[in-house]
């Protein structure tokens, strides 16, 4: 189905498959032990319920640790890849949901040390929603109602839901981040031009096959009907020979019969 617009540059959908960037999160672990966390869904319907129950389960999770991961789901039978990391030193933990084809480089950024589990991280789709976000969000999560449940629900402020549609929305397009995929994508759009013409030649080939087939079995009928033709013409010229000889014939006898009856 096709994607809906949102907060004046975004999409929903109600496929998974019609979008890179399905979902994100934001969570913290509060100091009574429950996880407040807020989402913004892509997804609409059935699906988008689903997608938040994942996302819940991946907020108590990845809260604990505060580690950088990437683990694959399943949602309406498409493979989605859920992505986590603590991209400040609030312990704020963003979390994003995308295909699983789409690069973890454009996603996490490039780390500012050699430490991939500590490093600063800039450039990516989590380090953009934090820098865009975090302003927006930390209150909000930190002052969550008191919860006897593992995990509190926040309702984000408008401005932080209009900023997460914003960055992903900016980010549904890998090869804008990253000169890999755009190089991939031209990679890709060649050979698939390359793959359009070879089918056309492989077609043209296979007309050009069938029309020289033809061209044969015409020449054969034309090779027949001319035989036939020269076997017909040469009993009828034989036909017509008889004819004169018949009538030469009995022209001859019958002269020679009245000379006969005249003379003798």
């Amino acid at each position: 189905p096709a994607a809906m617009s949102l907060l004046g540059g975004g999409a929903r959908s109600d496929s998974a498959g019609a979008l890179n960037v399905h979902a994100c999160a934001v969570a913290k672990r509060l100091p009574a032990g429950t996880v407040a966390a807020g989402f913004h869904c892509r997804l609409t319907g059935a699906a988008a319920s689903s997608l938040l129950t994942m996302l819940e389960r991946a907020a108590l999770e990845r809260s604990r640790d505060g580690k950088r991961s990437s683990e694959e789901i399943k949602l309406q039978g498409e493979r989605l890849a859920v992505h986590c990391s603590q991209v400040d030193a609030d312990g704020l933990q963003y979390i994003v949901v995308t295909r699983t084809d789409y690069p973890k480089r454009v996603i996490f950024g490039r780390a500012e040390t050699g430490d991939m589990e500590t490093a600063s991280m800039r450039g990516g789709l989590l380090p953009q929603l934090a820098s865009e976000t975090f302003d927006l969000v930390g209150l909000a999560l930190a002052q969550a109602p008191a919860s006897s449940a593992p995990l509190s629900r926040v309702r984000l402020p408008t401005r932080a839901a209009q900023a997460m549609e914003r960055v992903c929305a900016d980010f549904e397009s890998p090869a804008a981040h990253d000169n890999v995929s755009a190089v991939q994508m031209q990679v890709d759009e060649v050979s698939k031009v390359m793959q359009d013409n070879v089918s056309q030649i492989l077609q043209n080939a296979e007309q050009l096959s069938i029309l020289s087939e033809k061209a044969d079995l015409a020449r054969s009928h034309a090779g027949a009907f001319s035989d036939a033709a020269r076997t017909a013409r040469r009993k009828a010229q034989w036909d017509e020979l008889k004819s004169r000889a018949l009538i030469g014939g009995g022209a001859a006898a019958l002269s020679i019969g009245l000379v006969w009856w005249i003379f003798f």
